[in-house]
């Protein structure tokens, strides 16, 4: 009876664009329209969308003089594979087979891998983490709409992803990415020390940047992080409301790199500052042993700083990175979301009930 109740009961069936039949979610069930997954679902059936409609997604890389920069990638070249392909397999929350013998341990799930499941020399295409951002966010709403941006909070995860993505990277590069890290890795007796490590945070930034820049022709599509936005802080969707944004590793390490040189030095350790003692460590230990051990992390180099995330950055410091004019004017409008979720999911959704959004958007209540 439970497995029945669990089940939408519906002459329709609720799906979303280029999804169905193609990932190791069931559409059917409720648990398929809650947030856990819908947040990372419907990012995907969006993208699939959008390369229907030739719409590329914008595409923030890291350039030679350790800047970020836009430029658009089609949807075919983001996943590795064509999303119209009959092949193509979306597995959400699921282990990327290629960093598996990168890691000491078991390997953490990314939110998103895709996969050629008939090709199997050559099975797995990408993994991704999904970052799905509400604009404008509480520092900008008030700003012209050129003047909003999203806040973005990434948890430990998505550092341990971006070591193991550039770790892969360096597979052949393993000696000379050594050869740059060591002068200052090595220096490093206890990691789980303050102390022995904020001495040689502006060291650490150095190197990490000189290793980045000895690849940043190889960069890989990393993050991919869908905006929606609101009128103002009401939620109700803007006209143009839906968009895409890609980050390739390398960009992502700007956020908390950049963050660190901006942030004030007398405040201590700050959650960016630990974002680089953790990149540097893991790809200072591939580059030595071969191998990343994700469980140093959030357990043993917290630093005294709470572990529920790794750094957030507010959209007035986000704004720098995204500006555009698919930030301004996203490129997908509100009347074109019935044709991203079908056959009635909609009434499958499960919003969160806030009590400040009921109060704000309850006509006639203060009349």
């Amino acid at each position: 009876m439970a497995q029945l109740k669990d089940k939408i009961v519906s002459d329709e069936k609720p799906r979303l664009f280029g999804l169905s039949g193609k990932s190791n979610r069931d559409e059917t069930k409720r648990s398929h329209w809650g947030k856990n997954e819908f947040n990372s679902s419907f990012p995907t059936a969006l993208l699939c969308y959008m390369h229907a409609k030739a719409i590329k997604p914008v595409y923030i890389k890291m350039d030679n003089d350790l800047k970020t920069v836009h430029s658009k990638i089609a949807v075919p070249d983001l996943f590795g594979i064509n999303p119209d392909d009959e092949n193509i397999y979306f597995s959400f929350e699921d282990g990327y087979g290629p960093f598996e013998h990168l890691v000491k341990g078991q390997l953490e799930r990314s939110d998103l891998v895709i996969m050629d499941s008939e090709n199997h020399k050559n099975k797995w295409k990408r993994a991704f983490e999904i970052k799905l951002t509400a604009l404008p966010d509480n520092t900008t709403y008030e700003n012209p709409d050129d003047q909003q941006s999203c806040e973005m909070v990434f948890r430990p995860n998505a550092i341990i992803h971006l070591a193991l993505s550039i770790s892969f990277m360096f597979q052949k590069r393993k000696k000379a990415l050594l050869k740059i890290l060591s002068p200052v890795c090595s220096k490093i007796f206890n990691w789980r020390s303050k102390e022995d490590v904020s001495g040689l945070t502006t060291n650490l930034v150095e190197v990490l940047n000189d290793a980045f820049l000895l690849l940043v022709d190889k960069q890989l599509p990393f993050i991919v992080q869908p905006i929606w936005k609101t009128i103002g802080k009401a939620s109700i969707l803007h006209e143009n409301c839906l968009d895409v944004f890609v980050w390739s590793n390398f960009a992502f390490t700007r956020l908390f790199l950049d963050g660190y040189s901006e942030e004030p030095k007398e405040k201590g350790m700050t959650r960016s500052q630990r974002c680089i003692f953790w990149t540097a460590k893991m790809l200072y230990d591939f580059a030595h042993i071969g191998k990343i051990n994700p469980s140093l992390i959030a357990s043993e180099m917290a630093y005294e700083l709470q572990t529920d995330k790794a750094f957030s950055v507010s959209g007035v410091k986000s704004l720098s990175y995204l500006k555009s004019g698919e930030l301004t004017k996203p490129r997908v409008n509100k009347g074109q979301i019935k044709k991203i979720i079908l056959g009635g999911g909609q009434k499958s959704l499960s919003p969160e009930r806030r009590f400040d959004s009921a109060v704000v958007n309850t006509p006639g209540l203060f009349d």
